[in-house]
This record gives structure tokens, C-alpha cells and sequence, in this order.
């Protein structure tokens, strides 16, 4: 695979309109009275009106508020803190505006109450400082979830595709089955942590795509896992490996381009494709069928027993020692 094919398979997304779609972020049942300003203005089933506005930096009081009441296991894996009363937390968050990010307010009328924001923090790594990634936090109170955590998650998502951000990631527990089911919504991928058990590091594309491979230098390894995992992760760090794990046939309710007969970007951009351990079923059979069929050059293994029967092409790996996983596959690539 040359540079400039590598360059193109990192950034290339199905083909989309010419913008970021308007988000619809009328509560399922209830009815909008349309935008005002930059707010929108969304009624409820039970006649209720909630405001959805930008983040503001007056907000910290009714940002506390909300935090308050998230049950206080969220304290530290929503907001990184061990008292919901923090002001620090609430005061960042209402003026991330400061640092080059945004964030939006979901306020019930008349009572003004939040119950509900989310925003993102640029991130500005060594490799990549171009601010093209941000790290998106979710807060909601848990009552109102259902029925608004789908539609801020959209809107923030929009918001930053008009505004030059590429991916957004998201620290997920493995408990938060509402924030989870939304992100199975989008494709996704997952970056290794390590403390993976616990939670995961989630990257979604803002515009709605597929996410891209960072410019890290170093051996790009796209492994395949059903449960979003891998074991070897630690010795392809210790090789200067960029590995990015997705779910396959198992993951994202969202279309695969695979699944419309276009190549992927991700498989496109990496310089191997490593099946963790796939289940022996059909569904699995026929993406390795098809990902040989839309990547015929690209190096593809898959970790399992030996004698599994794969496609033409594809590598069994029949050993479970990571450090000798990542020496075959490292032998396939071309660099």
C-alpha cells in the first residue's frame, strides 16, 4: 500500500450531502415550536417545554444542580470528581467556549431547571494538533435520558462537524447501558485502555461517517473483536502499534460501508487486520468473505484454532501469546 493510499483510506467517508445534517430535536411524541436564536424549543408529551441553547458561562449554577443529582457512582466516571458539588467541574464545563470548544443546555420551562448538557474539550496531541478531535462529555439526569439523551448527542455531534472537528471520543463504563445504546447508533471504534474491563475510550465521526486513523507514526492495526476488546494490546504498544478495535458483524446498528459494497476506510488506512477469536457463525464467514473481496491487498489474519476454515488469503493465527501474535503480524505488513 503506498502513502498516498494510505492517506486516502485514513480520511475517506461514504459519500454524504453537502452538510451536516439539521438535527431534529423534537422529544418523541411531542411537538417543536422551531429554533429561536441558536436555541430550539421542544415540547413534551406531558406539555412540558425544554430549551436547547448554547452552553453558557452563567450556567455553572444550574450545571451543579444537575451533577447533583446523578447518582454518586457518576460522580467519577461522568465527571472525573468524588462530590457532585464540585464548582471546579461545572465552572470548566460552562466555559468551554474559552479553550475553543462548545456545548449545548437542555432547560425545562418555566422552572429554568438543566436537565441536561453536553459539550467537548479539543484535544491537541503531539502527532495531531490541529484540533480536529475533541472529547465529548454527555451528562443528562436520569429522567430525562429516554427522552433527550438522543437528541443533544446529535446535536453536539452536528455542531462540531460545522465547526472543523473530525472525531469525537467519549469515555464510556461498560454500566452505561443509555450512553452505550446511543453510540451503537453511530459506527464507531474503540482505542485500547487500560482498565478496558471497566470502561472504554469511544471514537465516533462528527459527521456521521467513519472515524479516521490518527497521524501517530507506527504500524496502524485494526482489530476485529466482538466484545470490543483485545488481549494483546499491551505488546502491540510496546511495538509502537496504533491499533483501533471494532466490533464487526457484532458492533454499531449503524450501516458498515462494507455492508453497501464500499470498501472501509479503516481497513483501507491500516496496514493489517487482526479477527480476534470471531464467533463460528455465518454472519462472521461472510464479512471475512467480503472484507477479502473489497481489501484484496490488504494483510488479514485471524486469531482462532488451527484448521478454521477462512477465505483465501487470510492467516490463521492458531497462538494466543501476545508477543508472538504481534511478531506474525507484524511480518504481513509491508513496512
Amino acid at each position: 500500500m503506498t502513502a498516498s493510499d494510505r492517506q486516502v483510506g485514513a480520511r475517506r467517508r461514504p459519500a454524504r450531502g453537502s452538510g451536516p445534517a439539521v438535527v431534529d430535536l423534537t422529544v418523541p411524541g411531542g411537538e417543536s415550536t422551531g429554533p429561536a436564536g441558536d436555541s430550539r424549543r421542544v415540547v413534551t408529551p406531558d406539555g412540558r417545554t425544554v430549551v436547547i441553547r448554547p452552553l453558557a458561562a452563567d450556567d455553572v449554577t444550574g450545571l451543579r444542580a444537575l451533577y447533583r443529582r446523578l447518582p454518586p457512582a457518576e460522580w467519577v466516571s461522568h465527571l472525573g470528581v468524588c462530590d457532585g458539588h464540585d464548582r471546579g467541574y461545572a465552572r470548566r464545563a460552562a466555559t468551554v467556549g474559552h479553550r475553543g470548544g462548545r456545548g449545548i443546555v437542555a432547560q425545562v420551562s418555566p422552572e429554568a431547571e438543566v436537565v441536561g448538557e453536553a459539550h467537548y474539550e479539543l484535544i491537541r496531541r503531539a502527532e495531531d494538533a490541529s484540533g480536529r478531535v475533541g472529547e465529548m462529555f454527555l451528562i443528562l439526569d436520569p429522567e430525562w435520558r429516554d427522552r433527550l439523551g438522543r437528541r443533544l448527542f446529535d446535536a453536539l455531534c452536528d455542531d462540531a462537524a460545522a465547526h472543523g472537528v473530525v472525531d469525537l471520543e467519549v469515555t464510556v463504563m461498560r454500566s452505561d447501558t443509555w450512553l452505550r445504546t446511543l453510540l451503537d447508533r453511530r459506527a464507531h471504534v474503540v482505542l485500547p485502555t487500560d482498565d478496558d474491563w471497566l470502561s472504554a475510550r469511544v471514537v465516533v465521526a462528527a459527521d456521521g461517517g467513519t472515524p479516521v486513523w490518527s497521524a501517530a507514526p507506527g504500524r496502524r492495526v485494526l482489530v476485529v473483536s466482538p466484545d470490543g476488546r483485545w488481549h494483546a494490546t499491551a505488546a502491540a504498544r510496546s511495538a509502537a502499534m496504533d491499533v483501533m478495535i471494532c466490533a464487526g458483524p457484532s458492533g454499531s446498528t449503524s450501516h458498515c460501508p462494507m455492508d453497501e459494497g464500499l470498501p472501509c476506510p479503516l481497513v483501507a488506512g491500516a496496514d493489517v487486520v487482526i479477527v480476534s477469536y470471531p464467533p463460528d457463525r455465518p454472519a462472521w464467514d461472510d464479512w471475512l468473505a467480503l472484507v477479502r473481496r473489497l481489501h484484496p491487498d490488504m494483510p488479514v489474519c485471524v486469531e482462532g484454532r488451527a484448521g478454521r476454515r477462512v477465505p483465501e488469503g487470510i492467516v490463521v493465527l492458531d497462538v494466543h501469546d501476545p508477543d508472538l501474535v504481534i511478531r506474525r503480524a507484524a511480518g504481513l505488513t509491508p513496512r
